[in-house]
């Protein structure tokens, strides 16, 4: 068991600190909420990604862990536990082990190669389509949000924010998430979060890992006008996003048609997003790995159709007899040969020895 220690009264977790029943490894994004790798006290082979807020975010915590309760797909953080530190003064909740990083950090690299992009906002995209098939609306779809791993699967987490449609449907005005990624719809006064502005948000997102670069840099910063203000009038007056570059027209064509800013002429839902990548599927495939683990690459044992038992021979069965090839000409014309001068030496036998002796 390796040294771990327990600190009061810290919001901020280090190597070896102790909350429940985890013991933290190390961070993988300092962001809100702060996300660690952490494995299990009596067991270290038991490893999980924790999510942690103070606690004044415990309610909201406890709304994703509900949230991913209702969940199950492999690009969904898979739930095993959630709690409340005093001793840290943190809430904090332990998904399935998912040791990767945040799309924000890998794009500190550059961008991304729109094959790689391509098999990883498919993942992506399938699982916000799986939140919206049980009415689940993400509303903070962001770099920070997006987990990559080293073997080229993808998640997307913080489902802090997420709330069921018909909650929506009861609120006047909702804004959350970073500005840049959200839908102008969103931003206007009066408007909801539907499922459109998670696939507004997802196409500037793959806006950003196409190119390197956010799509809207500067406008938190020009301080002579309200920063939400400002944002509406430049995504209202905005085209929609289309990366330049060495790229193929169609996934050109799909950013464009994921974030059109008039919600009306975007893409239909996320399932359209979906299929526009299936559809074009045999350009990416070659880079496109599994969305989980194959379980093992061992064909499967035959199907035995069994018989009526009749009861155990006493003997063992002798091998099948082979099927005998056809046979050559030469052969088929040797025993014919064979037959006719049986049948010759017959007919000498009954004139030579048979009649003689009835005479």
């Amino acid at each position: 068991m390796p040294s771990v220690r327990t600190r009061t009264g810290m919001k901020t977790l280090i190597t070896g600190d102790v909350i429940g029943r985890w013991v933290v490894d190390h961070c993988i994004s300092p962001g809100i909420p702060r996300l660690y790798m952490a494995y299990e006290f009596d067991d270290e082979n038991t490893k999980a990604l924790l999510t942690t807020l103070s606690l004044e975010g415990t309610e909201q915590l406890r709304r994703e862990a509900s949230v991913l309760r209702a969940l199950a797909h492999p690009a969904v953080p898979e739930l095993i536990d959630f709690g409340v530190s005093n001793e840290h003064g943190l809430a904090w909740m332990a998904t399935k082990e998912f040791d990767a990083e945040t799309l924000q950090d890998r794009l500190l690299a550059g961008p991304i190669l729109w094959k790689e992009a391509c098999a990883l906002f498919h993942q992506l995209a399938k699982g916000l389509r799986h939140a919206h098939e049980h009415s689940i609306v993400h509303r903070d779809v962001s770099p920070v949000k997006i987990l990559l791993d080293r073997k080229g699967h993808a998640q997307v987490v913080g489902f802090e924010a997420a709330m069921d449609e018909s909650e929506l449907s009861q609120l006047a005005e909702v804004q959350m998430g970073p500005l840049g990624y959200l839908a102008p719809e969103v931003i206007t006064k009066g408007r909801r979060a539907g499922p459109r502005a998670d696939l507004y948000a997802l196409g500037v997102v793959l806006y950003e890992a196409l190119t390197g670069r956010p799509a809207f840099p500067a406008a938190l910063m020009d301080g002579r006008a309200d920063p939400l203000e400002r944002m509406l009038d430049w995504k209202a007056r905005s085209e929609p996003l289309r990366p330049s570059g060495d790229l193929p027209d169609w996934l050109k064509n799909l950013v464009e048609k994921a974030t059109h800013p008039d919600p009306s002429e975007r893409l239909p839902d996320m399932d359209a997003f979906v299929g526009w990548l299936d559809a074009a599927r045999g350009f990416w495939e070659p880079l496109a790995r599994p969305e989980r683990p194959v379980e093992a690459d061992v064909a499967p044992p035959p199907i035995v159709m069994a018989a009526p038992s009749l009861g155990a021979p006493a003997h063992p069965l002798p091998d099948p007899v082979p099927v005998t090839r056809v046979m050559p000409l030469a052969y088929f014309t040797a025993a014919s040969l064979g037959v006719a001068l049986g049948v010759v030496f017959s007919i000498v036998v009954i004139l030579v020895v048979e009649l003689p002796a009835l005479g």
